[in-house]
């Protein structure tokens, strides 16, 4: 019987190096599918971005989203985010680029928006306007914007569709205050968080660039 134990022993250590072998592996593999999920996979002209959706970033400098594709900043933002993009809305009615300021977590919600779509107006709203209202303007479509979203008691947004200069709010195209007689007023709600983001449907955004400080002024 001795000679079986011989066998026995090195059989059993043989099976549990397997084993151990195994679940290093799995646990490798569990380690950098996690990592992939928390390193940002989009970079647009060095803003980085978690993607979720089908959308093509190996320019380094544009998105441009197939179907809907969410777009969420992986660094959050002050009191104020101020941006300037470039946008290339698709040719169906239903395509669009969302910009998104002061939501909570990680998909921006109850956030403040700014819709650019191929209609006559853009439209905007917030948590307590969810649906969006015409901003009044025709300033929308393709073009480069530059868009602020102010986390006031409700957030104020603004925007022009021209490249950031420093300006006073009532020289911007739009503002959701609508007090300079620049557009309509659109409730859009308290800031939720410091989360944004972009949402793309058939369409492509580029050329982003985060400011450093606020260009709209009182």
């Amino acid at each position: 019987m001795d000679y079986l134990k011989i066998w026995i022993l090195p059989l059993t250590l043989v099976t549990l190096f397997a084993q151990c072998t195994d679940e290093g592996e799995n646990n490798t593999a569990l380690a950098l599918a996690a990592l992939s999920l928390a390193a940002p996979n989009c970079t647009v002209n060095g803003t980085q971005f978690y993607a979720d959706g089908v959308v093509d970033c190996s320019s380094g400098t544009s998105a441009v989203g197939t179907g809907t594709v969410f777009l969420a900043a992986a660094q959050s933002h002050s009191d104020v985010l101020s941006l300037q993009l470039t946008v290339d809305v698709g040719s169906t009615t239903s395509d669009r680029v969302v910009v998104h300021g002061h939501g909570s977590g990680r998909n921006a919600t109850s956030s403040a928006f700014l819709r650019i779509d191929g209609d006559t107006n853009s439209d905007a709203g917030g948590a307590s306007n969810s649906g969006g209202s015409s901003t009044g303007v025709t300033q929308n479509g393709d073009g480069t914007y530059c868009i602020e979203f102010h986390g006031e008691s409700e957030v104020h947004t603004i925007y022009d569709k021209n490249a950031c200069t420093t300006k006073s709010t009532s020289a911007a195209h739009w503002d959701s205050e609508g007090t300079s007689g620049n557009g309509s007023t659109v409730t859009t709600g308290a800031p939720a968080g410091k989360n944004w983001g972009i949402t793309l449907v058939n369409s492509a955004v580029s050329a982003i660039t985060v400011n450093a400080e606020e260009q709209f002024t009182d």
